[in-house]
């Protein structure tokens, strides 16, 4: 199954110094920056060797550093291999921005910035001069054009049209788009160069701020829809695109792959943005006994889970604002809802009105987005998977999995028994592969007809760009039986002819192969099974051939809270959880393999290669 229909690329992640060439307004409200420099191109550190800048989707986007506007000291992350590591103290001050043009041969890569506001991106845009020095990283992946497509229909506010201009700049002649653009006025327009078969129609939201308005929203849902197959990009103030996004995946119902919503920003308070820029207060102080109480509080995870569960937030949305109309609606007990409803209020979530009504905040108004709400939802296969963390005592005492106890059995149990579960797992394993997808098939080729043999949940995405050539190499998946049809699934249907499963587990022998792929494996196992797959798995490859070993790694010096609660997370599913890279290369001498060479890729990642 398609994540997107737009092809993706993936670049080392570079830190460059540069100078700023020119500046000029192009509206009323917006203004270029050209900055350059030598590091555009390739090249040496001390330490690393770096790429010259590429930039290949209209919406690529790059971070560029500030000073931090308290202090007035510039702190920037490290250079790695292939990757940038953000100190945590001091945290580097950065901005995203849309790459609106690059001129590889004249060194010149242009920038465009709203001015609005006090930010530090906006003061420094319209405070800017030529000489000044600036640093900037990425774009560190690109999305391409949308393949398959008949028809475009794009839509954003200001800060969508660095993206929107470059797009329609590069989109095939005979490709026809709707296009809408929220300004201010007819003074904040800009002229766009387009093909015959693009209209534009520039939405004025007048006076009032970025983002208050429903405008953008009702001119798309009014537009002339045509036949074909569509692809829909938005862009813009998060909670004001939400209802386009909606109107596509639900009336519409486009397809997750053809339609592309994306927050660019979200608006502020007033409160929020008088006397701080709209940064944090630095001389606000937390109570630790405060701060430690929000930590061990359990009920707020589970609540808003319950909400977002029972779809309490779209009911509300839909017009039932009592709890006893909510009740009826979701199918609960009033009272409970009513009891559920109260807590809510007091996190901000929704809010109590005068006469027993009940209306969603700013802030609950996230939990209306599937895409946010899906690993919430606790009859969601993935998401109701936090139910594991009820048996992380018990787990972390005996370093055994608690999903027997916590779920019913573990994920192979139950995907065994579930289709739902099966494909919910596949599809999980597959997303968290496909950004790595286009680094590996950069640097990975594969003869046609070559024999491949592929295991670990996910793993033919690695080899899907190699299966979509026109002399594809003929892959074998290793896959348990009851996942087959799911696995296959994450294929599309002209790569999946070069494919055939061989049933069965990892931890069994498997067929022999040229080459074998081990994708993401290792984590879904404890130690000893680990060391028996890597067995098996070399076991397959004739004399003369490979076997690559693909892990998602966790690095100690950079782990956060997300990475660190997924490693928590399948410690109690499996009893293993992801590995640093010395983890994997113990398992390897374990098995008594010798790896050949180490090559990174993507954004530092190692690929383990073992030459039989």
């Amino acid at each position: 199954m398609a994540r997107s229909i737009r092809p993706s690329l993936i670049e080392p992640i570079t830190l460059r110094e540069l100078t700023v060439v020119d500046t000029f307004d192009i509206s009323a409200s917006m203004r270029r920056i050209v900055i350059g420099g030598p590091q555009l191109d390739g090249f040496r550190t001390d330490d690393h060797e770096l790429p010259p800048l590429v930039t290949s989707g209209f919406d690529d986007e790059i971070k560029v550093f500030f000073p931090d506007p308290l202090t007035g000291e510039l702190h920037l992350p490290i250079q790695r291999d292939r990757v940038i590591e953000w100190p945590r103290d001091p945290r580097p001050v950065a901005r995203t921005y849309t790459v609106r043009a690059f001129d590889a041969d004249r060194q010149r890569l242009e920038l465009d910035f709203v001015l609005h506001g006090t930010g530090v991106a906006s003061t420094w845009a319209r405070t800017c001069e030529a000489g000044d020095r600036i640093h900037i990283a990425g774009p560190k992946m690109s999305l391409l054009h949308p393949a398959d497509t008949d028809w475009l229909l794009i839509a954003g506010d200001d800060t969508a049209i660095p993206a929107i201009a470059r797009w329609l700049e590069e989109v095939p002649d005979d490709l026809p788009a709707e296009v809408f653009i929220e300004v201010g006025g007819t003074a904040d327009e800009q002229a766009i160069e387009t093909g015959a078969h693009v209209t534009v129609t520039w939405v004025h939201r007048g006076p009032v701020p970025a983002g208050t308005t429903t405008h953008l929203a009702d001119a798309v849902q009014a537009v002339r829809w045509r036949d074909g197959r569509p692809f829909a990009w938005v862009a813009g103030e998060t909670l004001a695109i939400k209802p386009i996004r909606r109107w596509l995946r639900e009336e519409k119902a486009l397809a997750p792959e053809r339609v592309e919503v994306t927050g660019y920003w979200r608006r502020t308070t007033v409160e929020e943005i008088e006397g701080t820029g709209g940064l944090p207060d630095p001389d606000s102080e937390v109570d630790d006994i405060d701060r430690m109480h929000e930590l061990i509080d359990p009920l707020p995870s589970r609540a808003i889970r319950v909400a977002v569960t029972l779809g309490i937030i779209p009911a509300i949305r839909r017009g039932h604002d009592t709890a006893a109309q909510i009740a009826a609606e979701v199918g609960a007990d009033a009272t409970g809802v009513h009891k559920l409803l109260r807590y809510l209020a007091t996190i901000d979530v929704v809010e109590a009105l005068d006469d027993g009504r009940y209306a969603v905040t700013t802030f609950g108004a996230v939990l209306d987005d599937d895409e946010v709400t899906e690993e919430l939802n606790l009859r969601h296969p993935i998401g109701g998977l936090v139910r594991v963390f009820d048996g992380l005592l018990d787990a972390v005492q005996t370093g055994f999995p608690a999903a027997q106890q916590t779920l019913g059995g573990s994920i192979n149990a139950l995907a065994d028994a579930s289709d739902e579960v099966a494909v919910a797992v596949e599809d999980a394993a597959a997303a968290e592969l496909e950004w790595l997808r286009p680094a590996f098939s950069r640097e990975y080729v594969f003869r046609p007809g070559e024999r491949v043999v592929a295991g670990g949940a996910g793993a033919a995405t690695l080899l899907s760009d190699a299966l979509g050539a026109d002399a594809a190499p003929a892959v074998t998946l290793v896959v348990r039986p009851s996942r087959e049809q799911a696995a296959l699934a994450t294929l599309s249907d002209a790569t999946r002819a070069h494919v055939c499963a061989h049933l069965g587990s990892v931890l069994d022998p498997w067929p022999r192969a040229e080459t074998v792929v081990l994708g993401s494996t290792l984590a879904d196992l404890n130690d000893n099974d680990a060391v028996q797959a890597l067995r098996n798995a070399y076991d397959a490859v004739e004399d003369g051939g490979r076997m690559l070993v693909v892990e998602h790694l966790l690095v100690p010096d950079e782990i956060d809270d997300h990475d660190a609660a997924a490693d928590l997370q399948s410690f109690c599913l499996h009893g293993s959880g992801f590995r640093t890279a010395d983890e994997v290369r113990t398992l390897i001498t374990r098995a008594g393999l010798d790896i050949s060479r180490e090559n990174t890729i993507g954004w530092g990642e190692p690929v383990f290669e073992i030459v039989r």
